[in-house]
């Protein structure tokens, strides 16, 4: 089980709250409750500022503290409760830009690690020597272990260091006791400045290649940042949930990964290079969000993660097939042809006799329209099963058990989708809960393997992966073949 770390601490907070309309800024001093969980953060006043946005500061512990919120939760368990987009640490006076900015510009270097990483990379960078056998006396060494480039381009580059780390756990008169583990550290280093905002998207990007390799990802920890002109390192807290099947242990205790380090080591930066590509294709972007948010710990229900596995395979297809651009394209060629003389001539008898308005705009919708749904969401999602050794349509007789009959599994998912999506009455057909939650985790095969192919797998490793996957691997039944 993971270990869980918790910060919570209380001080006094002054309140920093930017009012545009005027030249002045009110500052307010208040005792406040700052609670950083793992990605979680938690802040808590015992006045109201709920109505603002306001940043809160403190020092404590020869430390600043700067709590960049986004406005009130509410008031409950006895305090006023903010959600916090992010906390940044650093020496007291030297809290990057001034002191009402929401974001941290001039970044030029960062660094953090990635609990599951290490077990990920299986690189040991520590060695245990015996000084006195006799004694019981051992010495531990670090190993020089060469960095791994993941990626490099003319905006940033992105490496994985390899540094032990030493947690103190037990302390008295006669000895001191302490676990030193592996820490990879993956760093970055940028071509030009960036802000926060923009650091959290590259930490966003390489945490979901790691996750989508490895199969689980759990915290991102100790986030640090470098600003040349302060000269000074920070520390830098997120609430964000970066983690991906957290709550899935297969891979851990089948000590197994989706794709073993060792297999793809030698084209890892070419992969990362397809990956960017991917993560910097607005068209893209929000296809990402929806499939991470389904693997992550957000709450989301059984009926919504399965409506966005759906979305997302429906929203690949129309960006594959391009078929949105087509679409418009054929509207406006519609349109300048309606409003040619000679065949408007021809066509507004034809409009008037059946008494519909020839409206060039509203016909050439229509066909747009019509254009987009002459392609089903079942055809759309039967191309990727199909394409991806038929994890839905292999899979009724387990989904639906022995002596199953009726409509295909795949039928019964479109409907599913129909009925939730469009608040449809008649629910002829549609899957169980526990169908639905079987159901998802094909879909989410299918999405992982087009994920994987965008990357640059081939379609006989992809088989390969899912056949012998933690999570998908009893929905396929494939002949082995070896990764190349």
């Amino acid at each position: 089980m993971e270990t869980i770390f918790t910060t919570i601490f209380t001080t006094i907070f002054t309140s920093s709250v930017a009012i545009t309309e005027i030249s002045e800024t009110p500052r307010y001093t208040t005792t406040g409750t700052l609670t950083i969980s793992d990605n979680h953060l938690k802040f808590q006043t015992e006045h109201d500022f709920l109505s603002r946005e306001p940043i809160f500061t403190a020092t404590k512990d020869m430390k600043s503290y700067k709590v960049i919120s986004l406005g009130g939760l509410g008031y409950s368990e006895g305090a006023y409760n903010y959600y916090v987009d992010k906390v940044i640490v650093g020496e007291i006076g030297k809290l990057t830009d001034d002191q009402y900015s929401t974001e941290v510009m001039r970044i030029i270097r960062a660094s953090f690690s990635i609990r599951g990483l290490s077990e990920w990379l299986k690189i040991n960078s520590l060695s245990i020597e015996c000084e006195n056998k006799e004694e019981c006396r051992y010495t531990i060494k670090q190993k020089r272990v060469e960095p791994i480039m993941v990626f490099a381009d003319d905006e940033q580059s992105i490496d994985i260091y390899f540094h032990p780390n030493s947690v103190p756990v037990d302390t008295d008169l006669y000895c001191t006791q302490a676990k030193i583990k592996n820490d990879p550290r993956v760093e970055i280093v940028y071509k030009k400045p960036v802000s926060s905002e923009d650091l959290k998207s590259t930490i966003k990007s390489i945490t979901r290649f790691f996750a989508l390799l490895a199969g689980r990802i759990t915290y991102v920890d100790d986030i640090r940042f470098y600003v040349e002109e302060a000269n000074c390192w920070y520390s830098l807290y997120y609430n964000h949930d970066f983690s991906y099947n957290a709550n899935f242990e297969g891979y851990e205790l089948g000590n197994r990964s989706r794709v073993p380090y060792d297999d793809i080591k030698e084209r890892l930066s070419d992969l990362y290079s397809n990956w960017n590509a991917i993560e910097t294709d607005m068209d893209m972007l929000y296809l990402l969000d929806v499939y991470f948010s389904s693997h992550s710990q957000g709450h989301m229900s059984v009926e919504d993660r399965f409506l966005s596995c759906c979305k997302f395979l429906e929203g690949y297809n129309l960006r594959e097939e391009n078929d949105e651009q087509i679409a418009k394209g054929l509207e406006k060629a519609i349109v300048d042809k309606m409003k040619d003389p000679t065949v408007k001539n021809v066509l507004k008898p034809i409009f008037v006799n059946a008494r519909v308005r020839y409206d060039a705009k509203s016909v050439a919708s229509w066909i747009a329209q019509g254009h987009l749904e002459r392609k089903s969401l079942n055809i759309r999602i039967k191309k990727y099963d199909d394409k991806f050794y038929n994890p839905i349509s292999s899979n009724h007789k387990l989904i639906f058990g022995d002596g199953s009959d009726g409509l295909p599994l795949l039928d019964r998912i479109v409907l599913t989708r129909n009925y939730y999506s469009h608040f449809k009455k008649d629910d002829t057909g549609l899957l169980s809960i526990k169908e639905i939650l079987k159901s998802t985790n094909i879909l989410l095969s299918l999405i992982t393997s087009l994920l994987l192919s965008k990357i640059g797998f081939s379609i006989e490793v992809i088989g390969h992966i899912m056949n012998n996957d933690a999570m998908f691997g009893i929905y396929y039944d494939l002949p082995e073949t070896e990764i190349e």
